[in-house]
């Protein structure tokens, strides 16, 4: 079987495992300025990560928040937030994210806020008999000045049910699809919802789940997203196996009107644009989010899966710019974003996001792909990206982008510097490399580099004079930099960086670190050594008979004899071990005899 398209592509920090991503289209003059926020999961290497608008990888979550197996737990809503840490004190460089186990399509686990330099200030659980988090939502409200801010929350409970109609008989047991918002300042609850007091079995529109057992309930309704609209103290919810759209009274939890499903309160009319789309309605949406309301029309963006693993009544899945006039009743497509040429059918998940100048970033799900589309009338593919892994599809849940995330992190730079030095060269010039890297840094533009020398051991900063080698502009995660000097450098050679800001202010200095020499050439350019085409073999027994002058071949003649003898060892204990079993089992027959 294929193992995993996880790589460990950067010199400077090989602990970063990242899944291969494949960027098939980018219009660099067209896509949106800013930062793309996903969280692959269902591979071997997950955890969330922020990429630039090239696809170029700005920071990886996988040493801190990744998971080994598809249950997790695992980052799944992962994007920028504006976090308050004190009332009417409001910072927008945050980061909020869902760290769950997936269990069968809902979540185990709580909600985290993290600051520029990645670090967690605050974990948040749900209040009630069940503390753990969904999966499904986490997102921050700012209420009114002087108030708290607050945190939607989803949960997944397992309740009984009597669903005799629907051949189960004795207790039943349904997924009870709730959310909460909580004041972050003392948890207290401001509003809580379950499907279970609002919606009828008779709404849903695909079973998943038997529902005869407690750790198998049917999701009748399946709460995806929740947005609290400004003013009206109203919710907008996504509930994908109800096919539906919902509007919440935020004070008594009523149903102010439907959108899709069964009992969907709009027509569909047409905006002017293909009949046949017109005449389809979303099915089993996910990410439903208001973006306007001008005196009754209200314009609505929604990632429409057209499926589930259950049901699909279209083979392809498509974002929709929705215009609903509540007045009239009436709902018209304003704009379709879809890649005709190659569709791309979501079973799970998905996000559709509307981007300050008018593009739109749909994530595809379960296929484990992102796209841009430039804004309508063209409507036309401008960025996508796939991540790739041969073992397992990876999903995506939501894709997020915004140009304002600053990233400064409290780690220091890396580097890594590698020569193969002028004797083995054979070159007049000694060329060394410098790879250097900073983790989610965000602001730098630059680097200087540092070279220098010591005669002492312990490599301290002030025991070494430092030549300034030169300042090379930032290239994507790692900068790589190749250097020549015309003169031997005195060894051993150290290095050290330092990561500028636009303005040549220094953000952060690395440690210092000597320049590797490989003892052997082969497989190596300027820049590196590509990994051997076979395993590593063990090194020497001693270093003592390294000295001595054994040679590879008697080494290797001395270490075939040992084996020998260990082969013949393990036969002879297998022989004893025999003899003695045979023994007792006699021993055991002659008693039972008796």
């Amino acid at each position: 079987m294929d193992g995993p398209t996880v790589t460990h592509p950067f010199k400077s920090r090989p602990d970063i495992a990242v899944p291969d991503l494949n960027v098939s289209v980018l219009d660099r003059s067209a896509v949106s300025p800013g930062y793309i926020f996903i969280s692959p999961f269902k591979n071997h290497i997950s955890g969330p990560l922020i990429y630039d608008q090239f696809g170029d990888l700005v920071w990886s979550g996988s040493d801190t928040f990744s998971a080994s197996t598809g249950s997790g737990p695992q980052a799944y809503v992962f994007e920028p937030c504006p976090y308050s840490s004190q009332v009417g004190d409001k910072d927008e460089n945050y980061l909020c994210m869902l760290h769950t186990f997936n269990q069968g399509g809902s979540g185990r686990g709580q909600a985290l806020v993290l600051d520029s330099a990645y670090k967690i200030v605050k974990g948040i659980q749900y209040n009630g008999t069940f503390s753990s988090l969904d999966l499904h939502e986490f997102k921050l409200v700012d209420n009114r000045p002087g108030e708290s801010q607050s945190a939607l929350l989803t949960q997944y409970r397992p309740i009984p049910a009597d669903l005799s109609a629907y051949g189960v008989p004795g207790i039943g047991w349904l997924h009870d699809s709730v959310f909460q918002e909580q004041r972050l300042s003392d948890g207290g609850i401001i509003f809580e919802w379950k499907a279970s007091d609002h919606i009828d079995l008779n709404e849903t529109a695909v079973v998943f789940y038997d529902g005869h057992q407690p750790d198998s309930p049917w999701d009748y309704f399946h709460i995806n997203s929740v947005q609290k609209l400004d003013g009206s103290g109203y919710y907008l919810m996504s509930a994908r196996h109800a096919s539906a759209i919902y509007l919440i009274d935020g004070k008594d939890g009523s149903i102010v009107w439907r959108l899709g499903g069964r009992r969907s309160d709009f027509r569909m009319v047409s905006s002017g644009t293909n009949e046949e789309e017109i005449q389809d309605w979303f099915y089993f949406p996910h990410h439903a989010t208001l973006l306007r309301n001008e005196s009754g029309i209200l314009t609505i963006s929604v990632f429409d899966n057209g499926q589930t693993p259950k049901r699909k009544p279209r083979p392809y899945s498509r974002g929709l710019l929705l215009s609903i006039n509540e007045p009239a009743r009436t709902v018209s497509i304003l704009e379709t974003c879809h890649s005709a040429s190659q569709p791309r059918a979501a079973e799970l998940g998905g996000s559709m996001q509307i981007l300050e100048n008018g593009n739109a970033l749909l994530g595809w799900g379960n296929t484990g792909c992102m796209t841009e589309y430039s804004a309508a009338p063209e409507s036309r593919p401008v960025f996508e990206a796939c991540v790739v892994d041969k073992k397992a599809t990876p999903a995506l849940y939501r894709a997020k982008k915004t140009k304002d995330w600053i990233g400064r992190p409290e780690t220091r730079p890396a580097v890594v510097a590698f020569s193969r030095m002028k004797e083995v060269q054979g070159e007049e010039n000694v060329k060394t490399a410098i790879h250097m890297s900073w983790n989610g840094a965000t602001e730098v533009a630059s680097w200087r580099v540092y070279s220098g020398s010591t005669t002492t051991t312990t490599g301290k900063d002030e025991e070494i004079s430092w030549t300034e080698l030169g300042t090379y502009p930032r290239n994507g995660f790692e900068t790589s930099a190749l250097i020549e000097s015309t003169s031997p450098l005195p060894p051993p050679l150290v290095v050290k960086v330092e990561a500028l800001a636009a303005d040549e202010k220094v953000l952060g200095e690395s440690e210092v670190t000597r320049t590797f020499v490989p003892n052997t050439i082969a497989g190596c350019d300027e820049m590196w050594c590509n990994p051997p085409p076979q395993r590593m073999k063990e090194a020497s027994l001693s270093s003592d008979s390294a000295s001595s002058g054994i040679g590879s071949h008697h080494r290797e003649a001395w270490q075939d004899t040992f084996l020998s003898w260990q082969v013949l060892g393990f036969a002879f204990c297998a022989l004893i071990l025999g003899i003695l079993a045979k023994r007792r089992i006699w021993r055991r027959k002659d008693f039972s005899w008796r």
